[in-house]
């Protein structure tokens, strides 16, 4: 150890040039609000025109089944509905996103061709809710449909330029659209076919190319286009349709043709007004913060002066205070930390130096997380506090030392202090580097953890590892490079001769008193054991029995999300508004007080009531009040459910999952709907989630009436019948977009409609000329009205009729008894229910990680056996595993909280933390049974006190540093609480059960050893 007073001057100029780097990298690591992952989710949205059935049954399971034979594909979810099918797409850990969406998108788009020319595209996109910057913008001087129009003209091209941008997303109020309404007696009157004016329309989209000029050397090629492409209304009017005889007869002769304003299907209030909605989605595993950043950027400059900007989601925000609150709780351990050492030692020269080695190893840290590519997060800041207390204990076993060195040397002379001091080093090295090495030995295992646990603990364990790396460096190498300068050039060293000797030797005698008793009563050390085994089955019980499992705790909700399903997605504008505004008024009234704005999102099938609640430890009450008034209705359901602005990528998997089967589709879908319709409104549930809606639309089916045709007389060809009668039927119901029209000032929609028709006879009375023959349509088709099914669902290619709940219940005995009694309550001959527990689902997420928690133990037991060299301390020294685990299971319990990958990695950190103290107990053994002749209780007593401020201190500080992340500070808090409540609790049972039973342990091994003569102590 000499090079360390030789060269210390290197050493510390060394480590101070590794801090000062450390400090000017932190502002370059990437901010987030949690570690990157690799699990992509896809949407699929097709546009259709069919019926909802046939489509499942056809083309949608020809579409499921290809996506299905997507590689690394897992699950995918279709959702039917009039209009629109929805395929979500979940992919393995790992998956690059990029390749995920590319691969989707060309599976689907073979399918492109199989839908009509008129309807949107197919569209492939990623989903991660909660991350998408969402604003509203309000002007008081401006309508909302003309501030669309301006923030649209001024946003939309530098949206575009925003770094990881996936899409984004602009309002608009209302839209202008080109509107051709078709005169059917004028077409008639004309002798054209509605079939032959749509081709004609569609003819003039595009300008024809009628060939090419060949040209020379001289004279290039020149390409002769026929002009046909509409660019304004007048050239639409005057579109050649046909011939009369020899009249023209252009579109402005059968049709009106004007410019409307067409009401947009989506509106969007803050409060009670009107407001535009502007929203954009970055690319997976983008930076959110510099994302965040820029976007607010633009939004501040482009919108200056012209509107009041309401922020609905702000990740930059919620960022932001989420890293403020895990940061405060690293400040409050290093606080705590330094406490704990003030307790022990008495004197804030020794604080100050032992504390200081925590910043130092943080930031030193810096360089390896840059290698590794980490950010600052909750999860990796949540690591640097969890190392505040394991960084601590190195410098203090050193310090420590050197002061029962100064002690025993006093009074010293300046050869005489280096000398204790590099000895110390020496004499305590081993003991550092063995309780460094059973802590990092447990975080190799975690490379092979499932994806789903990496993910979420990956980051932490890099954090930990080069923090603790960090901390034996600097505790062996430049802690006692500064006590060396120190007291070289000062030649004060009395402060290692601490001020808290009389403390010392109070508690030390009370300690050794204590132990003294024990070791000579075999009464007493049989009940310690005896309770200490009893405690062990206790928690394992519990383990079993009480205590909760999940892959990981979800941040608390800082919006309610009050969503009106409606029956119909047909009801017009001014209906759903008449729906939609009581019940938000009963919305504010009730929760007015506890919301900061609410933000109305209505839909042409569905309106979203969101309360942004001004804490969001309001949640669960403004839950429960919105559940116990808001009731269905005969046109819409209600479903109050929790939102999280930033959520961690992992799998929601419910408490219990329901499948309703039966022969008999309408009985399984009314006991399917009565049973959620039930769990929704009761206070034992947490949430419910389902699909398909049960609900029953009217729809006209139109059939060719053969009989009334062969009754007319005059054969109709079959391909006329179809092409003009429904192709008008078509256009009749609803306006039907063909094309944009590019006119000088921008693109606008061409929407062409045959006489609007609004209830069924009007229909039925629509003349059709067919073979120069003038029919009313009910003469040649008919239409009967008919109830069918809205919604339709499959997972997998398989349809089900599926219930997820989450329950306010922990104990499994009382959720199953309460669906057993709804089960009853609903039970409809031919109807079955499958209730799958999930918790097999939970335990294979989090199954590696328990093998990694074996696999752990075991590289401890490896490390300890080199170390002691001796299987007799190794099996002592373990027996302080079970004491944490105790510790963690029962404050698990009594804190609600639980199994989680969090609370899992508490008891992995904790499996390297709590064998230290027993380590540094038998090392000290070990050194005074080889340099002293006394009996074996005395050898115990004085290792176990000699020890037992080292102890202290690395216990405490620890314990103390895991109390800010116990309390789950902030909404993203209850994150890591597991890990705070699992690590804290389970070290500091673990250090007070080992205080008594590490030596009654020892003195049982050291006996046994001595009746088998393998030992010559007494």
């Amino acid at each position: 150890m000499n090079f360390i007073f030789n060269y210390r001057k290197a050493i510390i100029a060394l480590c101070v040039l590794l801090f000062f780097f450390g400090f000017s990298q932190v502002s370059h690591l990437p901010i987030s609000l949690f570690p990157k992952s690799t699990k992509p989710t896809i949407r699929v949205t097709v546009p259709h025109d069919m019926d909802v059935l046939e489509l499942k049954n056809d083309l949608g399971r020809k579409i499921e089944s290809s996506l299905l034979n997507i590689e690394d594909i897992e699950q995918v979810d279709a959702m039917y509905s009039s209009g629109v099918a929805k395929y979500i797409l979940k992919f393995s850990w790992n998956k690059p996103a990029n390749v995920a969406l590319n691969e989707t998108t060309a599976v689907v788009s073979f399918f492109q061709t199989h839908l009509p020319d008129y309807l949107p595209k197919i569209k492939v996109d990623y989903i991660d809710s909660g991350i998408e910057n969402y604003v509203a913008i309000k002007s008081d001087v401006m309508s909302a449909n003309d501030l669309s129009v301006l923030v649209e003209s001024k946003l939309k091209p530098v949206l575009s330029n925003i770094k990881g941008l996936h899409k984004s997303f602009i309002s608009k109020v209302n839209r202008e659209e080109v509107r051709v309404e078709i005169n059917p007696y004028a077409l008639i009157r004309h002798g054209i076919k509605f079939s032959e004016l749509l081709e004609v329309l569609n003819n003039a989209r595009f300008n024809v190319s009628l060939g090419t000029i060949r040209g020379n050397q001289t004279r290039p090629d020149k390409e002769v286009f026929y002009l046909q492409s509409v660019k304004s209304i007048e050239q639409l009017k005057s579109l050649v349709v046909g011939k009369d005889n020899d009249d023209v007869i252009r579109l402005q002769d059968v049709a009106d043709i004007k410019l409307a304003v067409a009401e947009n299907g989506r509106s969007y209030y803050v409060d009670e007004r009107a407001v535009v909605a502007l929203a954009a989605w970055p690319r997976p595993n983008t930076n959110l913060y510099e994302f965040s950043k820029e976007f607010q950027t633009i939004i501040a400059e482009e919108l200056r002066g012209i509107g009041d900007v309401v922020i609905l989601n702000d990740p930059l925000l919620y960022i932001n205070e989420s890293l403020k609150k895990v940061f405060f709780a690293v400040l409050l351990s290093m606080l705590f930390c330094a406490v704990s050492v003030l307790l022990a030692f008495r004197s804030m020269s020794l604080v100050m130096l032992i504390s200081c080695i925590i910043p130092c190893s943080l930031l030193a840290s810096v360089l390896l997380l840059q290698i590794f590519n980490v950010g600052l997060n909750i999860v990796s800041l949540a690591a640097m506090s969890v190392s505040c207390g394991l960084v601590i204990d190195n410098a203090v076993v050193v310090v420590d030392s050197i002061c029962q060195k100064a002690r025993e040397l006093n009074p010293l002379t300046k050869n005489d202090f280096v000398n204790c001091v590099l000895s110390s080093v020496k004499e305590s090295s081993k003991a550092v580097i063995s309780a460094s090495m059973t802590t990092l030995v447990v975080f190799l295992p975690l490379a092979f953890t499932h994806p789903v646990v990496y993910s979420l603990i990956g980051e932490l364990s890099l954090v930990v590892v080069a923090v603790i790396i960090f901390s034996i460096i600097l505790s062996l190498f430049f802690l006692p490079s500064i006590v060396l300068s120190f007291a070289y050039f000062t030649g004060r060293w009395e402060i290692f001769l601490t001020k808290s000797e009389s403390s010392i030797s109070i508690s030390n005698r009370v300690y050794s008193l204590l132990l003294n008793s024990i070791l000579r009563s075999k009464s007493l050390q049989l009940l310690l054991v005896g309770i200490f085994v009893i405690l062990c089955g206790y928690s394992v019980s519990l383990l079993n029995n009480n205590i909760r499992k999940e892959i990981v705790a979800e941040p608390h909700p800082n919006i309610i999300d009050v969503e009106l399903s409606f029956f119909s997605k047909h009801y017009n504008q001014e209906f759903r508004e008449s729906l939609l505004l009581p019940i938000r008024q009963q919305v504010v009234n009730l929760t007015q007080s506890q919301v900061r704005y609410v933000f109305t999102d209505m839909r042409p099938g569905v309106a979203y009531i969101s309360l942004h609640l001004k804490d969001y430890r309001l949640a669960n009450q403004v839950m429960e009040d919105l559940k116990a008034s808001l009731k269905d209705t005969k046109y819409y359901n209600v479903h109050v459910t929790p939102w999280v602005s930033a959520k961690l990528t992992a799998p929601k998997i419910p408490d219990y999952r329901i499948l309703v089967y039966g022969l008999n589709e309408s009985n399984v879908r009314d006991v399917h709907k009565s049973l959620v319709f039930d769990l929704k409104n009761m206070s034992e549930v947490k949430r419910v989630k389902f699909s398909p809606k049960s609900n029953l639309k009217s729809e006209f089916h139109v059939l060719p009436n053969q009989s009334l045709v062969q009754t007319i007389g005059m054969p109709i060809p079959a391909e006329s019948l179809r092409t003009e009668a429904l192709g008008i039927i078509n256009h009749a119901l609803e306006p039907q977009k063909l094309f944009d029209v590019k006119f000088e000032d921008g693109e606008r929609p061409l929407f062409v409609l045959f006489d609007e028709q609004h209830d069924i006879n009007s229909l039925k009375n629509i003349p059709i000329s067919i073979n120069n023959q003038v029919y009313a349509l009910r003469n040649l088709v008919k239409i009967e009205e008919s109830q069918e099914w809205s919604d339709y669902y499959s997972r997998n290619g398989q349809d089900i009729f599926l219930i997820e709940i989450w329950f306010n219940l922990s104990r499994a005995d009382e959720i199953v008894s309460f669906l057993d009694q709804q089960f009853k309550k609903h039970k409809v001959d031919g109807v079955k229910f499958i209730v799958q527990d999930t918790q097999g689902e939970i335990w294979q997420s989090i199954r590696s990680l328990v093998i990694a928690l074996v696999t752990a133990i075991a590289l401890v037991v490896v490390v300890l056996l080199i170390s002691n060299n001796s299987i007799t301390y190794t099996l002592v020294s373990l027996t302080t595993i079970p004491m944490g685990f105790v510790g963690a299971t029962i404050a698990l319990y009594v804190f609600n909280s639980t199994l989680s990958v969090n609370s899992l990695i508490g008891l992995l950190i904790l499996t390297g933390l709590s064998i230290n103290n027993a380590i540094l107990i038998t090392h000290k053994f070990k050194l005074i049974l080889e340099s002293e002749d006394i009996s074996l209780k005395v050898a115990i007593v004085r290792a176990a006190t000699s020890r037992l401020r080292a102890m202290f201190v690395t216990s405490t500080s620890t314990v103390l540093g895991m109390v800010p992340i116990a309390m789950g500070l902030g909404s993203n808090g209850n994150i890591m609480q597991p890990l705070g409540i699992s690590l804290g609790a389970g070290l500091l049972v673990s250090f007070l059960l080992g205080l008594l039973l590490v030596p009654i342990l020892l003195y049982w091994a050291e006996c046994y050893r001595e009746e088998s003569g393998t030992s010559q102590k007494l």
